[in-house]
């Protein structure tokens, strides 16, 4: 690693109050995150704690991103079912379908699964998405901490 880039890191700012890695513009002195003030380099102890903190964030993040995958199943299985029973409830003359009876019970099953799988899957596809950016800051800040600790100091020369 250059030189420069561990002057970059030397100088980096993280949040007192949410822990979250910044480099800040010039001038600025708060978290774009929480608004908490910054400070310099965090101690050992500071960066192992904030890192448990993400680490169970990221494990928090992958339980509802599983929950949601469920409900993006359960969903499309349901809304599956609905334009089944759409189909099955379709009124015949003489072999020609004329349209849906809305009064036969397979037309009414067909709403209900329609309904229920939609909110399911829009549900589902929410959460997956909301889990996914989640699971992609946590990421980015477990790397964040251990380059600021895994860099070594340069040679003096």
């Amino acid at each position: 690693m250059a030189k420069n880039e561990y002057e970059n890191l030397q100088h980096g700012f993280y949040c007192l109050s949410c822990g979250h890695i910044v480099t800040p513009k010039e001038g600025e002195s708060v978290c774009p995150r929480c608004g908490g003030g910054l400070t310099s380099m965090p101690t050992p102890e500071e960066a192992k704690a904030f890192s448990v903190k993400v680490h169970g964030d990221r494990t928090t993040a992958k339980e509802k991103y599983n929950t949601a995958m469920c409900f993006v199943v359960l969903g499309t299985i349901a809304l599956i079912l609905g334009i089944l029973f759409m189909i099955l409830s379709m009124q015949r003359v003489r072999n020609q379908i004329v349209g849906v009876n809305p009064a036969s019970f397979q037309f009414v099953i067909s709403i209900i699964c329609l309904v229920i799988g939609g909110a399911a899957l829009g549900y589902g596809l929410f959460v997956v998405i909301k889990a996914l950016k989640t699971i992609s800051q946590a990421n980015r800040e477990i790397n964040a901490v251990g380059r600021l600790y895994s860099v070594k100091k340069p040679k003096k020369e």
